[in-house]
């Protein structure tokens, strides 16, 4: 261990100041006389270290020495170049003139700004690398990079309409076969009163309805083909096959609804066909001016496959089944419960079967209605207008309406904020009444 004592000092005599110490000087290897100084210094101080021994105070006069001959003949050689720049004739210092300095950055004299020195050969003409050669791809590609995916979409939802356009003319007699119908006075009034026969004729109905079936099955297909299969097809080829598809799929639509014989005329498959046309015109865009999506932008895994569950489980994951998925719900509640997230989770539970029991309740009140049974013929009754099946989908439109109704007004909130605000502030205080308190949570 390291111990440190203390000396009281040596109390000065009374009456008498203490003496104050003198610094020491310091030692100047490049002057001699230093030593000397020092060491005077030291033997006037009382108990001060005693003078370097002799051999060494030599080699320090020695060294100190032969570095002060170096420093003046340094000295001497900057004083001859002081004289002979300052000789008779020499270029420094210039002349007095009352020209001004050139501002910094000046070209020379004799050279213009923007213009070679005369004298030198013209430079050889540069062109600004274009887009191809550069690698880069075209701009108008770049802006329309987000159409492929608008036509993949659109396509979807134009194959699911075009499906159950399918399946509505293959379950309706009326678009399947037509209707022929005789009229007798108590079914309606006739020409002169006498038996007439109304016909209807639906040629094209069976082959449409396979088609419209067909065809959207397909195209739905296709499109699941090339993003949700775990090898995701981005060939550039297929952009064109999809184009031809969309537009051989809706040209019979426009040719079933204007037929040579306007008594033929077969009108829901118009619909898939205009939504068809309008996702060929995008489709054609996104294969010719547009950049193609890569095989990881193109992906859209829409089921966990064999492969991606025993990769997930090799890596230590675990696939769980539909039971075991069942039995973690209130496990999963009461996380939910300590993120603060189960209130949000019971809110958009409650809004939607608040959207099923509305929808429910008004196509069983639109269907039990006056105006409901008449186009249903049941009251009064007609015989003509159930033989056809006419009013079946008036309950459907009522319930799809009443939804639009509800969600439609919901929408207003969130583009309302001065109302959201005042809200959220309403429920930031004590007392908030118990018909508030959910709304922090959405």
């Amino acid at each position: 261990t390291q111990e440190v004592t203390w000396t009281n000092p040596a109390a000065p005599s009374p009456g008498a100041p203490a003496p104050i110490p003198q610094p020491v000087p310091p030692v100047d290897r490049f002057n001699p006389a230093s030593v000397t100084r020092r060491n005077s210094k030291l033997n006037t101080i009382p108990g001060a270290p005693s003078n370097l021994d002799p051999e060494s105070e030599a080699r320090l006069r020695q060294f100190q020495q032969d570095r002060y001959g170096t420093v003046q003949g340094v000295q001497r050689n900057l004083g001859g170049l002081d004289a002979a720049i300052r000789a008779p004739g020499a270029a420094f210092p210039p002349p007095p003139t009352n020209a001004f300095p050139p501002p910094p950055g000046a070209p020379p004299p004799g050279v213009v700004m923007g213009q070679p020195p005369s004298g030198l050969p013209p430079a050889p003409a540069v062109k600004a690398p274009t887009a191809a050669a550069s690698g880069a791809p075209p701009v108008s590609q770049h802006r329309f990079r987000a159409m492929p995916h608008l036509a993949r979409n659109m396509g979807l939802v134009a194959s699911t309409v075009q499906v159950w356009i399918g399946l509505i003319i293959l379950s309706s007699n009326t678009y399947r076969a037509g209707v022929t119908i005789v009229c007798d006075p108590p079914l309606g009034p006739c020409a002169d009163g006498q038996p007439q026969t109304l016909e209807w004729s639906s040629p094209y109905g069976l082959g449409m309805g396979f088609w419209c079936l067909v065809g959207g099955s397909a195209m739905l297909y296709f499109e699941y083909w090339t993003f949700a299969r775990p090898v995701v097809q981005v060939a550039p080829f297929l952009w064109k096959v999809r184009l031809g598809a969309y537009l051989i799929l809706g040209v019979p639509g426009f040719l079933t609804a204007y037929p040579t014989d306007s008594n033929s005329s077969l009108m829901p498959p118009i619909l898939g066909s205009v939504y068809y046309m309008i996702v060929a015109g995008i489709t054609a865009i996104s294969a010719f001016f547009a950049r193609t999506p890569t095989a990881k932008e193109w992906a859209w895994p829409w089921f966990t496959s064999d492969a991606q569950k025993k990769k997930l489980v090799e890596e230590g994951g675990k696939v769980s089944s539909f039971e075991e998925l069942l039995t973690t719900i209130p496990k999963q509640a009461i996380s939910l419960f300590e993120k603060g997230m189960l209130p949000r989770l019971i809110f958009l539970t409650w809004y939607s079967m608040l959207n099923i029991v509305l929808g429910l309740e008004a196509y069983n009140r639109h269907k039990n209605s006056v105006l409901g049974k008449a186009l249903r013929g049941v009251e009064p009754a007609n015989e003509l207008l159930q033989k056809v099946g006419a009013g079946q989908w008036f309950p459907f439109a009522k319930l799809f309406g009443q939804l639009l109704n509800l969600n439609c007004t919901v929408m207003v909130l969130p583009v309302v904020r001065g109302l959201v605000m005042r809200l959220h502030n309403i429920t930031s205080f004590k007392g908030t009444p118990w018909l508030l308190k959910w709304i922090p949570f959405v």
